[in-house]
């Protein structure tokens, strides 16, 4: 009796602090977007901000909201003026041109050619163009391509990877205009039913790609050493089911497996089948009679001959 108690005991325990546990992992997962945009926000005066308002795993795209921000009270410098504040000007005190918002799904590119395909294509340009706006432009919708596979759902995971860029040049005396550089991106992930976490360069290269080779993926971590502004002004984000409904998987599984085990011990179905098979042996031999060297009792085929039904007579 006692030895029942203890185990109901730890077994209760044991089911409380698994559920703790996973409420504590998805609450983590819940928040992780705040801190994953707090470098790309921090003291950046011209930011990009995604936001992910959809994802349909079967057609494999992402749908998005894009949109470029601009932070007057932040100080910038700029390559050819020297600020009055230690070299860099107020953002409010000058005058800003802004271009065309540009977005690029990287994605196909990147599944041929990997971190190849960040390379820098923004047009050089030496004075706004007569498009060029005061004002940010609106935001725009956009469509990401998802790397990954559906079929493992409830573990499926999927990369999104984009670049968003716009060209900015700013003047403080409205003639003398310089190019403003912008690279900061921030992703918010405001789809239901995944969680979002940042896509490391070591998770990026380590994914297996079609075609893929060691001397590829040699010259991908060189790119990257040599050309770090190009991988800071492309955003990677990973996309995969919350925590709880892994978990979640995982215990109904378990329980099922167990169950059918238990039941099976249970019910043994080895000796039902035995059993059925040698009761069928003994009614064969039964209604022959032949099987044991003995007549058998009396069955169909003795009784016709008992009550003559052959035309005999008893």
């Amino acid at each position: 009796m006692f030895i029942r108690r203890f185990l109901a005991i730890a077994f209760a325990l044991t089911c409380i602090g698994t559920v703790a546990w996973v409420v504590f992992i998805s609450y983590q997962e819940e928040t992780t977007d705040s801190f994953l945009n707090f470098g790309a926000l921090h003291s950046s005066a011209v930011s990009y901000i995604v936001s992910i308002l959809a994802v349909d795993e079967v057609a494999g795209k992402a749908r998005a909201n894009v949109q470029l921000t601009i932070d007057r009270f932040e100080f910038v410098e700029l390559p050819n003026i020297k600020g009055p504040i230690n070299g860099r000007f107020l953002m409010d005190e000058l005058e800003v041109r802004v271009g065309p918002l540009q977005t690029t799904d990287l994605a196909p590119t990147f599944e041929g050619i990997g971190f190849l395909a960040l390379k820098n294509f923004d047009p050089i340009l030496a004075s706004p163009a007569p498009n060029f706006t005061a004002a940010p432009p609106p935001v725009s919708e956009a469509e990401f391509t998802l790397i990954g596979d559906s079929k493992l759902y409830p573990f499926d995971r999927y990369i999104v990877i984009g670049r968003v860029s716009s060209v900015l040049f700013a003047s403080p005396n409205k003639k003398d205009f310089s190019y403003l550089d912008s690279s900061a991106t921030a992703v918010y992930l405001r789809a239901p039913n995944f969680v979002m976490t940042g896509a490391s360069n070591r998770e990026l290269l380590a994914r297996e790609r079609f075609g893929a080779t060691p001397e590829g993926l040699k010259l991908e971590e060189q790119f990257l050493k040599d050309h770090p502004d190009a991988r800071r002004k492309v955003f990677a984000v990973l996309l995969q089911r919350p925590f709880f409904l892994k978990a979640l998987s995982i215990f109904l599984l378990v329980i099922t497996v167990g169950s059918a085990i238990y039941y099976a011990f249970v019910s043994a179905p080895i000796l039902v089948a035995s059993h059925s098979w040698l009761c069928r042996v003994l009614k064969t031999c039964m209604v022959t009679g032949t099987h044991v060297g003995v007549p058998g009792p009396p069955n169909l085929f003795n009784s016709r001959k008992l009550h003559g039904i052959n035309g005999s007579s008893p």
